[in-house]
């Protein structure tokens, strides 16, 4: 639900991934529950990312029993998901450089085909990256 309304970028998806991964290496789920460190890694992709959302703006999608605990567990753990993540904040996905061969490749093959491919490809990138 989260991610249906408003839409959110495809990179804001990959980020927060890799954001959830990152954190369950350096963390267990016994101390932290995964639902909440989600809505971390989305909030906090949504600010990496530049897809500026206000976190009344973001709790708002939850539903109305989640929204004050989550919105308290997003600004009260936010140094701690940057501290699982080495203050590394650059994810590096594979969906900008898919972009710009699939450009390249529309010129020679055709829009069209180009743009087949593309979906079937970013379908098989974001089966990826959500496993």
């Amino acid at each position: 639900k989260v991610f249906e309304s408003p839409p959110l970028f495809r990179s804001v998806h990959c980020t927060a991934m890799h954001y959830f991964k990152w954190f369950y290496l350096k963390r267990s789920a016994m101390e932290y529950y995964p639902q909440n460190v989600m809505l971390l890694c989305v909030y906090f992709a949504c600010k990496v990312e530049e897809f500026n959302i206000g976190i009344t703006q973001f709790v708002r999608m939850l539903d109305e029993a989640l929204q004050h605990s989550a919105s308290t567990f997003i600004l009260g753990n936010e140094f701690l998901l940057m501290e699982a993540l080495d203050y590394s904040l650059t994810v590096y996905n594979s969906l900008r450089p898919l972009d710009g061969f699939l450009i390249e490749l529309s010129g020679q093959i055709g829009q069209e085909a180009a743009g087949k491919l593309k979906k079937n490809a970013l379908s098989f990138l974001i089966d990826e990256i959500l496993t």
